[in-house]
């Protein structure tokens, strides 16, 4: 599954809703906004989104990764709107 939120992203409740008894691992990337770029500052960023049309790709893709690797479950949560520095994107 995948989604956009413009929340701060609740990463113990992604956990949970990945995480399941006949899986021997669960994996967890986090994404988060960084303080430079290319040797400039990062004061803060701003995603923006067409809901649809992203929501649509971000789960073809979170699909194809569940086929392609076999997985028993995944999830994809994207931030969008201002966000600060250290704060999860993805």
């Amino acid at each position: 599954m995948f989604r956009l939120t413009s929340e701060p992203l609740d990463l113990a409740a992604l956990r949970r809703a990945v995480s399941d008894p006949h899986a021997g691992a669960v994996a967890v990337f986090e994404g988060t906004v960084r303080n430079h770029h290319r040797g400039r500052d990062v004061l803060r960023l701003e995603y923006e989104a067409h809901p649809a049309v992203a929501e649509k790709e971000g789960n073809r893709i979170v699909s194809e990764a569940v086929k392609r690797f076999g997985l028993d479950h995944a999830e994809a949560v994207h931030r969008i709107g201002e966000l600060a520095i250290e704060e999860s994107a993805v």
